[in-house]
């Protein structure tokens, strides 16, 4: 249980610094304890890991576009079948 908080908090420091080649080092030592929850969570890792090197490398966000987005689609939700278009442009300006 020990190596496992070691391992998520490691994870945790990786993700907040600014070496991309840490993952690899990350996998092999996670590889090394072969838990199931951990190897299904590697195996996502290994098929994205340039984007994880990216998000590594890189402070940009696409964090506010979400942001935008969501808040459009909620207000798109909650007047769906009330009105028209102009109403509803109105409120998302707003």
């Amino acid at each position: 249980m020990e190596q496992v908080l070691k391992l998520v908090s490691d994870f945790k420091i990786l993700l907040s610094g600014k070496d991309e080649t840490e993952p690899d080092s990350w996998i092999k030592r996670a590889e090394i304890l072969q838990i199931t929850e951990f190897n299904s969570f590697l195996k996502l890792i290994r098929s994205e890991l340039e984007s994880v090197k990216n998000a590594i490398k890189y402070d940009y966000s696409n964090g506010p576009a979400e942001g935008h987005n969501n808040k459009i689609k909620v207000i798109k939700r909650q007047m769906y079948g009330r009105c028209k278009f102009d109403l509803l442009r109105l409120k998302v300006l707003c």
